[in-house]
């Protein structure tokens, strides 16, 4: 016990001293551990060790040997004995008085408390000390052994009384580290990994979203590459981009190494992703169009059949023959399993087919993207909890979309059911004459017009009622439109009416019972509230303003946004006719010469076609379906629901400081 009792003379000497001496009890505890006199006794006594180093005992039966720790004053006595009887007189306990008062946390009173250290040996009495000092509420701290780490606790222990002190005595020195209220939004930060960033970047290129508004970034990793392939259908040309993004993910840790300065080959390789998605739905939606380099895949067998057909009637056919599904002795009745048959390439009327799909195929993606995108901007509001957004937004906007153009959609699908290339004279109504044009049915409808049908057909509707239902779906879509201008301002205008009433009546109130006559209960000199944020309200005639362009850009974007969808169309139609044209105009020819030339021939034709359809199919073509995918996603998706005012959250970093510096003084 000579150490260990050498190391309680030291700390509680230095405790006593200090608490004759007036010092504040909690400072003198750990200024005792770290001052002159302290360290003048170590350096005479040895390194104070709290254990029994002398011993060649199990350390765990006696390491550690203290605990320490403050009580109420009044329970010393008690707590003395307590430890003296369940402890057999194996224990040594030295208590020193703290003359401040201290807060207790629990009830807000005054209350005097004492200091006190135990030393002890083993874990059996460690035990009983501990649960001694629970059962009287003794509030234990940690103390190190070694006397470096007690010295260091001891001095973060002062550094934190000094700034506690620093702030309740009102000096004008602030603490190091301060809480700053702004009311600047909050940085937006996305996680993102290898397979994500690409499609991140996107997003962010049309602005960084704003704090907690819904990330577009996650459903564009489907959406982009399908569009993409609708425009850029062609089973060949996906395969080739498909293989080239699969190359750069199956090789991306040695290609990530090779850092390089080309920037063109750092965009490619950082959408390897994309590009491989891309070349997966191309693939996709080429064997939809069944276009393989401008030919097709007969896989499951046509489902048109040639009758009295001789070898010099299919040389001299050529391009010129069409496909009439009116009859039986050409066509089946059965359409082809998967896509489009492919009878329809020696077809003259295939473009007329082709686009007639295509063109319908496109507005129906095109408004249900836009539909989802309207859907997007409710979880938006749904999660900032505005109601106001909702009602006055919101339902307008999906009634207005939903019974125009979505029944526009619904009217496409009626026709492919119910209209059909007629057989007979008795199906003459429901036949391909009879089928009316969507396009004109829906002007018709928004003109509250009827639409003009022949004789034969009996009526110009494709079901009982709908003339009705249209002259009820546009007056809905068109009372939506007031709806959106004038909901909003009006309802702010009246909520600022009544807080404004709310406050004069509180003014006028505190005048009467004060009797004060000179207040200006009169005027109201109430200052308006300020909104969200710190911001001053804005004007109500901005908010008319703001509304009306936000009302005009939503109606006239739905007609425009509509058709800007048929890009879709135009693109894919064009991407065929090109690939089209290359297989005509340069491969074809290759294939005409006969004998050993012909082999010459059609290796250097075909080097000529393979550099052509790379260069402009594959890398023009593709730069071109990219950025009109993009454009569909920038302004008539993200537009619905996406504002992209925010910022994104840039790490401290001393590196990015003194580089920006150095750059200033560059520039100056």
């Amino acid at each position: 016990m000579t150490t260990c009792g050498g190391a309680l003379g030291l700390l509680m000497c230095c405790v006593v001293e200090q608490h004759e001496g007036g010092v504040n009890p909690t400072e003198s505890m750990t200024r005792a551990l770290i001052s002159d006199d302290c360290i003048a006794r170590q350096s005479t006594l040895g390194p104070v060790q709290l254990g029994f180093p002398d011993k060649h005992f199990d350390p765990e039966e006696y390491f550690p040997c203290f605990v320490a720790g403050v009580i109420l004053r009044e329970r010393i006595p008690a707590f003395e004995r307590m430890l003296w009887r369940a402890c057999r007189g194996n224990v040594f306990l030295r208590q020193a008085e703290i003359e401040t008062p201290l807060e207790d946390p629990s009830t807000g009173d005054q209350v005097y408390k004492s200091v006190f250290i135990i030393f002890f040996q083993g874990d059996q009495l460690k035990t009983r000390v501990k649960k001694i000092c629970e059962g009287f509420r003794a509030t234990l701290y940690p103390c190190p052994e070694a006397p470096a780490d007690r010295r260091e606790m001891a001095m973060g222990v002062m550094t934190r009384i000094e700034d506690l002190n620093t702030e309740r005595s009102g000096s004008s020195v602030p603490p190091i580290l301060n809480r700053m209220d702004t009311i600047e939004d909050p940085p937006t930060y996305n996680h993102t990994n290898k397979f994500t960033s690409a499609f991140q970047a996107l997003i962010d290129s049309y602005g960084i979203a704003s704090y907690r508004e819904m990330n577009p970034a996650p459903y564009t990793i489907i959406t982009f590459p399908f569009l993409f392939a609708i425009m850029f259908g062609d089973l060949g040309h996906g395969f080739i981009m498909a293989t080239f993004g699969a190359w750069m993910v199956l090789k991306e840790k040695p290609l990530a190494a090779k850092k390089t300065d080309n920037e063109i080959w750092n965009i490619f390789f950082g959408g390897r992703y994309l590009i491989l998605l891309m070349g997966i739905f191309s693939m996709y939606t080429g064997l939809i169009y069944n276009d393989v380099f401008a030919k097709s895949l007969n896989i499951f067998g046509s489902s048109w059949r040639v009758f009295n057909f001789t070898l010099r009637n299919v040389t001299e056919m050529g391009l010129d023959h069409t496909l009439d599904p009116k009859t039986t002795k050409d066509y089946i009745g059965s359409p082809y399993p998967l896509g489009m048959d492919p009878a329809w390439q020696i077809s003259i009327n295939k473009i007329i087919f082709q686009n007639s799909f295509k063109m319908k195929i496109s507005i129906i993606i095109g408004i249900i993207h836009m539909l989802f995108g309207v859907v997007m901007s409710l979880f938006n509001h749904l999660y900032f909890r505005n109601k106001l957004n909702i009602i006055a937004e919101f339902i307008p906007q999906i009634i207005f979309l939903v019974f125009l153009f979505f029944y526009m959609v619904m009217l496409m699908f009626i026709k492919w059911f119910k209209y059909y290339a007629n057989i007979t004279d008795d199906d003459f109504t429901i036949g391909t004459r009879c089928a009316p044009s969507i396009l004109i049915t829906f002007i018709n409808m928004v003109l509250n017009k009827q639409t003009p049908f022949e004789d034969d057909c009996k009526t110009s509707t494709m079901f009982p009622g709908q003339l009705g239902l249209q002259k009820f779906l546009f007056f809905c879509a068109l009372i939506c439109v007031p709806w959106m201008l004038l909901a909003k301002p009006l309802y702010i205008m009246r909520s600022r009416k009544n807080a404004s009433y709310s406050i004069t009546h509180q003014q006028m109130q505190s005048a009467t019972e004060n009797g004060d006559a000179e207040q200006p209960i009169h005027n109201n000199t109430a200052q308006p509230p300020v909104t969200h944020g710190g911001h001053e309200e804005e004007p109500i005639s901005e908010i008319f303003i703001h509304q009306g362009i936000h009302t005009i850009e939503y109606v006239l974007g739905s007609v425009s946004h509509s058709a800007s969808y048929l890009r879709l169309w135009a693109l894919s139609l064009a991407h065929a006719q090109l690939s089209e044209v290359l297989w005509t105009m340069v491969l074809s020819k290759g294939l005409k010469v006969d004998g050993w030339a012909g082999g010459v021939a059609l290796y250097l034709i075909f080097a000529m076609w393979a550099s052509l359809t790379i260069s402009i199919l594959v890398l023009m073509e593709g730069l071109s379906a990219f950025l009109h995918t993009l454009r569909l996603h920038w302004v008539e998706f993200q537009s619905k629901f996406y504002s992209g005012n925010g910022y994104s959250f840039q790490p401290f970093s001393f590196e990015i400081i003194l580089d920006s510096a150095t750059q200033t003084k560059e520039e100056a």
